[in-house]
C-alpha cells in the first residue's frame, strides 16, 4: 500500500526529443533509466523512433509531415527554421 502511495507522489517528467538513432538517442535513454527510479517519465516525440519503453510511463508520438517549398540557397536554413517552430509550438497544445 505504501507503494502505490509513494508512485503516486512522485513528480512528474516529460521527455521530448527529436534526435535520430545513436549517441545522443542513448544518452536519453541513460538519463532516463537513472530518472525512472524517483520521477515517473513520459515520452513525447514528432515520429517513431526506437527507444527501450522500459523506463517510461507512456510513449506518446506524433506524426509530423514537413513540406519544403524552398530547394536551396540561404533561405532553406530559415524555412527548416520555422517550419519546425510552427510543428513544435502546435504539438505543444495537443500535449495532456
Amino acid at each position: 500500500m505504501q507503494e502505490k502511495i509513494n508512485a503516486c507522489m512522485r513528480k512528474k517528467i516529460a521527455i521530448y526529443h527529436n534526435l535520430p538513432p545513436g549517441g545522443g538517442l542513448e544518452t536519453i535513454e541513460e538519463f532516463s533509466k537513472r530518472l525512472a527510479s524517483k520521477y515517473v517519465l513520459d515520452l513525447y516525440t514528432p515520429h517513431a523512433v526506437p527507444v527501450e519503453n522500459t523506463y517510461f510511463r507512456k510513449k506518446y508520438v506524433y506524426d509530423v509531415n514537413t513540406v519544403s517549398v524552398i530547394k536551396g540557397g540561404p533561405l532553406l536554413r530559415l524555412q527548416e527554421d520555422y517550419t519546425l517552430f510552427k510543428i513544435i509550438f502546435s504539438l505543444h497544445k495537443k500535449i495532456p
